[in-house]
């Protein structure tokens, strides 16, 4: 987020890998809204809500949407790499 609270739609519009976009259905309406601003900016993205979660995802789950992601046998999670 910029210091001003507003999400770098230029700056991730530049990410160029598979990315996972993921929020909790029971989390904060704006990490909503701010997760389907980023799944829609970012050109590669796809946008996963976790019903029943909030930002604390329980890795029971986590764990099966990311086993099950239709991005490809490889997912970019930030600065992390996990192979499906």
């Amino acid at each position: 987020m910029g210091k001003d609270g507003s999400i770098p739609t230029e700056r991730v519009a530049r990410v160029r890998v598979p990315t996972l976009v993921m929020n909790g259905g029971n989390g904060a309406p704006f990490m909503l809204e701010t997760a389907k601003t980023l799944s829609k900016a970012i050109p590669l993205a796809k946008l996963s809500t976790l019903d029943g979660q909030t930002h604390d995802v329980h890795p029971e789950a986590l764990a099966p949407v990311l086993v099950n992601s239709s991005l490809g046998d490889r997912l970019t999670l930030g600065a992390l790499s996990f192979r499906t």
